[in-house]
Order: C-alpha cells, then sequence, then structure tokens
C-alpha cells in the first residue's frame, strides 16, 4: 500500500534527494562520454560540424558567433575561433561538442549552409519531427533524415497555446545542485526558468524534480547533428549526450532532455525508470552509460507530491515492487502521456487531482491509496 507521508521536511528531503540524484547520474553519463573510442567518435563529429562551417563562411554563420561571442559559449575558453577549435580538435570535450552543436543549430535556423545544398535549412527543424527507431543504430540510416518527413511531432511548446513557457529571470542554482556541477561557468537554468503554465513545471512539482528550464530543443537539434555528421560511426546510444551534458552543466534538466528524445521516439521514459532512457543496442564503449542508468533506478524512490495553497501538503510514496511495477508499465509515469494529461492539471496538484490521476491511469494501484489522513511512520536519511 502506498504510504502517505505528510511531514514538510520529510517530503524535503525526498525531492532533494531524488535531484540530487539525477544531477549524480548526468555526471556519470558525462563521464562515459568523456574517454575513449566514445570520446574520440565525438571528436570527429565535433571536427567535421566545425569543418562545415569553416567552409561556408556566410553571413548568417557570422551573425551566429557575434551573438554568441564565442569565448563566452566555450565556458573553458580554450579556443579563439572555429580554425582554433578545429586544429585542436583533440582536445575536445564533450562539454565543448554541446557547444558546438549548439552553435551548429542556431547556423542552420538562422539559414546558414544553405547555399549549394547539401545541408538545407530545414534539417535542424526536422528533429522535431518523428525521430530514430528505438534500438537501432545511427548508422543504419533509419532516423528522421532517412525518412519521409511527414509524420510531424512538434515540440510540446508548439503545441501548448501560448508557446514556450520560459521567462529570463535569475534565480540561484539550488545548493544540492550547485555542489555537482559540470564544466560550464554559468548554468542555463540560473536564468531561464520554466514560468507558471509550464506543463514541465507542473511534472517538476508533481513527481518532485528540479525547477528547470522548460523542454529542451537544444536536444531536439542535437539529434539532427548527431545524425548527420555522425551516422557513420555513432550508435542509437549516443542520442543520450544532451543527458550527459546539459544536464550535468544545468543547462536543462533530465526530464526536458528525456521529453524531447521521447517526443521524437528515440526513447520512451518512464519517470523515474532510468533504464527507459537508453535506446537498445549500447556500444563497447557506452557499457558504463548501461551501469549508471541500472544504478541510478536500483537506488531511486518513486513518490507523487500534492500542494495545498501552492505549498507541499503530501506525498505518497510507492515502496513495493508490485506497485513500481505498474508504474513503470501504465501512464501514469510515461513522459509523453504525463505531458499530455498534465496540461489539464492546475499549476499544483492537489491531493484530489493526485488521487483521480492514478485511477484514472493506474487504476490497479487505486485500491493501495491510503484512504484517510494517517500518516506513515517513515524513516527518512539522506
Amino acid at each position: 500500500m502506498a504510504k502517505l507521508i505528510t511531514d514538510a521536511g520529510a517530503i524535503d528531503l525526498l525531492c532533494r534527494t531524488r535531484q540530487t540524484a539525477e544531477q549524480r547520474l548526468a555526471q556519470r553519463l558525462y563521464l562515459a562520454f568523456s574517454e575513449g573510442v566514445a570520446l574520440r567518435n565525438l571528436q570527429t563529429v565535433g571536427a567535421r560540424v566545425v569543418q562545415e562551417m569553416i567552409t561556408y563562411q556566410d553571413l548568417p554563420l557570422k551573425k551566429v558567433l557575434g551573438e554568441c561571442q564565442i569565448l563566452d559559449i566555450f565556458k573553458i575558453k580554450r579556443f579563439a575561433s572555429l580554425d582554433d577549435i578545429l586544429a585542436k580538435s583533440t582536445r575536445l570535450t564533450p562539454s565543448d561538442i554541446a557547444d558546438i552543436i549548439y552553435i551548429c543549430g542556431e547556423w542552420v535556423l538562422a539559414g546558414g549552409g544553405t547555399k549549394g545544398g547539401t545541408w538545407p535549412a530545414n534539417e535542424v527543424q526536422g528533429a522535431y519531427k518523428v525521430g530514430v527507431t528505438p534500438g537501432q543504430p545511427v548508422k543504419n540510416g533509419n532516423g528522421w533524415a532517412a525518412r519521409h518527413a511527414g509524420e510531424a511531432q512538434r515540440a510540446v511548446w508548439k503545441q501548448e497555446p501560448g508557446g514556450r513557457y520560459r521567462g529570463n529571470w535569475t534565480a540561484p542554482m539550488e545548493t544540492h545542485i550547485a555542489q555537482r556541477l559540470g564544466p560550464a561557468s554559468t548554468p542555463g537554468i540560473a536564468g531561464k526558468r520554466s514560468l507558471e503554465g509550464s506543463t514541465v513545471l507542473k511534472l517538476d512539482r508533481l513527481f518532485g524534480l528540479l525547477r528547470g528550464a522548460d523542454i529542451s530543443g537544444s536536444t531536439a537539434e542535437g539529434a539532427s547533428i548527431l545524425e548527420r555528421w555522425g551516422s557513420d560511426i555513432l550508435h542509437s546510444a549516443y542520442y543520450l549526450l544532451p543527458l550527459a551534458t546539459l544536464v550535468y552543466n544545468a543547462h536543462h534538466t533530465l526530464l526536458e532532455v528525456a521529453l524531447t528524445l521521447s517526443l521524437n521516439r528515440i526513447i520512451d521514459y518512464h519517470i523515474g525508470f532510468y533504464t527507459t532512457l537508453l535506446p537498445d543496442g549500447v556500444p563497447p564503449e557506452l557499457d558504463a552509460v548501461v551501469a549508471a542508468l541500472n544504478d541510478a533506478e536500483s537506488e531511486t524512490s518513486h513518490f507523487v507530491v500534492f500542494f495545498e495553497n501552492s505549498q507541499p501538503a503530501g506525498c505518497l510514496l510507492f515502496e513495493q515492487t508490485w506497485e513500481k511495477n505498474i508504474l513503470r508499465q501504465s501512464r501514469f509515469g510515461r513522459a509523453v502521456d504525463m505531458l499530455a494529461l498534465a496540461q489539464q492539471l492546475p499549476n499544483f496538484p492537489s491531493r484530489g487531482d493526485v488521487f483521480d490521476l492514478i485511477r484514472t491511469q493506474a487504476l490497479t494501484l487505486a485500491p493501495g491509496l491510503p484512504s484517510d489522513p494517517v500518516v506513515a511512520k517513515v524513516k527518512l536519511t539522506q
């Protein structure tokens, strides 16, 4: 039976523990992409992207580089220009490569690379369409670029009224996250948090997750760029690169990246079940990714939070194996389904909202819901 917890300190500890665990997972993923064959493959792709931008040297590129102020985008500040990056490509880190992907995405979206026609500007937007078949390697040519693009499934901000729910307001990083940040000097989340009305923010609150910067467009652009320049050497597991770079550097949360990958049918993420982040068929150089996801999933707690007067009023903690199995298999917890369902929730889901969701989306859990306000005697440790 699900345990009902109403102690504010216990709820806060559960949430902080989950948030810290996801940041720790991102760090382990970053390390997995930071060595050996995996890093060399990414460096090769990064060099190819830079070479193509250098080849064009068009007005959109100059505009984007001016806006990016390249030494600020490359936080480690080891590069003076694109030519310098190309000359030092064997020194590129996963964070550097994520920055190259960002600049390339901005370049293409600005209309760059269209003269001569091997890299039309609409191909990055194509990343928002139906993605790869889960479990298949990129080099099998089954990505969006290899298929008809008629089955458009845009990122969620294209579906929600009002456009993006992301604000330009500054909020200091939470201490338990700030202590575990990657090499970027300025976390993107610190300056662009999601706004009230964001469906993703509702999910953050419901599942006790970090408040981020709403769904990740950079992840969609990155998927298309990895396919365009890495299809001959990369496997589908490399689509998880933004889970390492964007999340570890706190530009987006794990959920925001996983939602984009799930909307594009690259994975089918179930919140808190981290092994569902992985496409099938992992190359040997990324075995550490599998280990990290398995460890994170085995150590996590599964719970949902409800609110009263915009403050956490309680949470349901699911500890039994049968409960976790239902959560993993039902719509309640499946990221793409929850994204749709949460659009109908208030900004701060109440106890009734949460119980109704469980009853309608994970019916077999309903008999195990607490029917009275008795608080479970639960000891929680850091």
